[in-house]
Protein backbone atom coordinates (compact mmCIF):
# COMPACT_ATOMS: atom_id res chain seq x y z
CA UNK A 1 0.00 0.00 0.00
CA UNK A 2 1.44 3.40 -0.88
CA UNK A 3 -0.19 6.60 0.20
CA UNK A 4 1.40 10.16 -0.46
CA UNK A 5 2.33 11.65 3.12
CA UNK A 6 1.15 15.37 3.96
CA UNK A 7 4.47 17.34 5.14
CA UNK A 8 2.06 19.66 6.87
CA UNK A 9 1.24 17.05 9.56
CA UNK A 10 3.35 15.31 12.34
CA UNK A 11 4.15 11.56 11.84
CA UNK A 12 1.76 10.59 14.21
CA UNK A 13 -1.38 12.69 12.51
CA UNK A 14 -0.16 10.66 9.13
CA UNK A 15 -0.77 7.83 11.29
CA UNK A 16 2.72 6.25 10.71
CA UNK A 17 4.13 3.14 13.13
CA UNK A 18 6.93 1.23 13.34
CA UNK A 19 8.37 -0.25 10.29
CA UNK A 20 6.40 1.81 8.39
CA UNK A 21 8.65 3.46 4.98
CA UNK A 22 9.17 6.69 3.74
CA UNK A 23 9.92 7.30 0.35
CA UNK A 24 11.47 10.79 -1.34
CA UNK A 25 10.44 11.81 -5.02
CA UNK A 26 11.85 14.62 -6.33
CA UNK A 27 10.31 16.84 -8.11
CA UNK A 28 11.33 16.50 -12.21
CA UNK A 29 12.30 19.85 -13.45
CA UNK A 30 10.70 21.98 -16.24
CA UNK A 31 14.17 22.13 -17.88
CA UNK A 32 14.57 21.03 -21.48
CA UNK A 33 18.03 19.50 -20.83
CA UNK A 34 16.67 16.96 -18.33
CA UNK A 35 16.12 13.52 -19.51
CA UNK A 36 12.82 12.01 -18.01
CA UNK A 37 13.31 9.46 -15.34
CA UNK A 38 12.65 6.34 -16.04
CA UNK A 39 10.59 5.64 -13.04
CA UNK A 40 8.78 8.91 -12.32
CA UNK A 41 6.39 8.11 -9.32
CA UNK A 42 7.44 5.87 -6.29
CA UNK A 43 4.88 3.74 -7.51
CA UNK A 44 6.24 3.27 -10.98
CA UNK A 45 9.31 1.83 -9.47
CA UNK A 46 7.95 0.00 -6.81
CA UNK A 47 5.40 -1.92 -9.41
CA UNK A 48 9.31 -2.05 -11.33
CA UNK A 49 11.05 -3.80 -8.64
CA UNK A 50 7.91 -6.46 -7.98
CA UNK A 51 7.79 -7.24 -11.69
CA UNK A 52 11.45 -6.82 -12.36
CA UNK A 53 12.70 -10.22 -14.08
CA UNK A 54 16.11 -11.26 -15.43
CA UNK A 55 16.33 -13.16 -18.75
CA UNK A 56 18.98 -14.30 -20.83
CA UNK A 57 18.64 -14.47 -24.73
CA UNK A 58 20.90 -16.84 -26.64
CA UNK A 59 21.25 -17.44 -30.24
CA UNK A 60 19.15 -20.48 -31.67
CA UNK A 61 21.70 -21.32 -34.08
CA UNK A 62 24.29 -21.38 -30.94
CA UNK A 63 22.27 -22.59 -28.12
CA UNK A 64 25.02 -23.22 -25.72
CA UNK A 65 27.27 -19.81 -26.22
CA UNK A 66 26.54 -17.04 -23.49
CA UNK A 67 23.47 -15.10 -24.68
CA UNK A 68 22.38 -11.46 -24.00
CA UNK A 69 20.94 -10.49 -20.05
CA UNK A 70 18.06 -8.09 -19.73
CA UNK A 71 16.47 -7.04 -17.05
CA UNK A 72 12.53 -7.01 -18.32
CA UNK A 73 9.05 -6.60 -16.47
CA UNK A 74 6.91 -9.91 -15.93
CA UNK A 75 4.11 -8.04 -17.40
CA UNK A 76 5.68 -7.17 -20.74
CA UNK A 77 3.82 -8.71 -23.62
CA UNK A 78 5.61 -10.86 -26.51
CA UNK A 79 6.81 -7.42 -28.57
CA UNK A 80 7.60 -5.68 -25.81
CA UNK A 81 10.41 -8.80 -25.23
CA UNK A 82 11.13 -8.58 -28.56
CA UNK A 83 11.53 -4.79 -28.86
CA UNK A 84 14.01 -4.95 -26.11
CA UNK A 85 16.11 -7.60 -27.79
CA UNK A 86 15.95 -5.71 -31.02
CA UNK A 87 17.40 -2.59 -29.14
CA UNK A 88 19.84 -4.62 -27.82
CA UNK A 89 21.22 -6.19 -30.76
CA UNK A 90 20.51 -3.06 -32.90
CA UNK A 91 17.62 -4.94 -35.84
CA UNK A 92 13.94 -4.47 -36.43
CA UNK A 93 11.94 -5.77 -33.94
CA UNK A 94 9.71 -7.15 -36.65
CA UNK A 95 12.55 -10.04 -37.30
CA UNK A 96 12.97 -11.63 -34.14
CA UNK A 97 11.53 -15.00 -33.12
CA UNK A 98 11.40 -16.62 -30.03
CA UNK A 99 11.99 -20.03 -28.68
CA UNK A 100 11.39 -21.70 -25.30
CA UNK A 101 14.09 -23.24 -23.52
CA UNK A 102 13.62 -26.80 -22.35
CA UNK A 103 15.08 -27.70 -19.03
CA UNK A 104 14.79 -31.56 -19.60
CA UNK A 105 17.73 -31.71 -22.76
CA UNK A 106 19.24 -28.46 -21.80
CA UNK A 107 18.09 -26.90 -25.75
CA UNK A 108 15.87 -25.55 -27.32
CA UNK A 109 12.38 -26.38 -27.67
CA UNK A 110 11.10 -27.84 -31.40
CA UNK A 111 8.82 -24.96 -31.79
CA UNK A 112 9.09 -21.45 -31.54
CA UNK A 113 6.62 -18.82 -29.25
CA UNK A 114 3.94 -18.01 -32.01
CA UNK A 115 3.52 -14.01 -31.09
CA UNK A 116 -0.23 -13.91 -31.03
CA UNK A 117 -0.78 -16.55 -28.82
CA UNK A 118 2.29 -15.92 -26.08
CA UNK A 119 0.88 -14.07 -23.23
CA UNK A 120 3.17 -11.65 -20.77
CA UNK A 121 6.79 -12.76 -19.49
CA UNK A 122 5.63 -14.63 -16.55
CA UNK A 123 3.39 -16.73 -18.63
CA UNK A 124 5.75 -16.95 -21.70
CA UNK A 125 8.50 -18.22 -19.16
CA UNK A 126 6.80 -21.11 -18.14
CA UNK A 127 6.66 -24.62 -20.10
CA UNK A 128 4.57 -27.26 -18.62
CA UNK A 129 5.03 -26.90 -15.17
CA UNK A 130 8.42 -25.10 -15.08
CA UNK A 131 9.69 -22.26 -15.33
CA UNK A 132 12.84 -20.84 -16.85
CA UNK A 133 14.64 -18.12 -17.70
CA UNK A 134 16.37 -18.63 -20.80
CA UNK A 135 14.73 -17.56 -24.27
CA UNK A 136 16.49 -18.88 -27.64
CA UNK A 137 16.29 -15.71 -30.65
CA UNK A 138 16.35 -16.20 -34.56
CA UNK A 139 16.77 -12.81 -36.61
CA UNK A 140 14.88 -13.71 -39.87
CA UNK A 141 15.12 -12.37 -43.41
CA UNK A 142 11.39 -12.01 -43.23
CA UNK A 143 8.63 -10.27 -40.67
CA UNK A 144 7.61 -12.12 -37.87
CA UNK A 145 4.00 -12.14 -39.42
CA UNK A 146 4.85 -13.06 -42.61
CA UNK A 147 6.67 -15.76 -41.53
CA UNK A 148 3.74 -17.38 -39.00
CA UNK A 149 1.73 -17.18 -41.95
CA UNK A 150 3.54 -19.75 -44.32
CA UNK A 151 2.24 -23.34 -44.56
CA UNK A 152 4.37 -26.02 -44.45
CA UNK A 153 4.37 -28.57 -46.96
CA UNK A 154 5.86 -31.35 -47.52
CA UNK A 155 6.80 -32.53 -51.08
CA UNK A 156 7.41 -36.23 -52.05
CA UNK A 157 9.56 -36.85 -55.41
CA UNK A 158 8.00 -39.40 -57.45
CA UNK A 159 9.71 -41.93 -59.44
CA UNK A 160 7.27 -42.64 -62.34
CA UNK A 161 6.81 -40.82 -65.24
CA UNK A 162 3.81 -39.43 -66.87
CA UNK A 163 3.07 -40.12 -70.42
Amino acid sequence: MIEPVDPKKTLRNCQLEDGDIICFQRIASAAPTQATPRFATVPDFLDYVKHKQEVRFCKLESPKEDGITLELSRLHKYPEVCERLAAELKVSLELIRLTNHNQYTGNPRPHPLRSDEAGNLSEMLMVGQNYTDVFYYEVLDLPLVQVEQLKIMKVRRCCCSWS
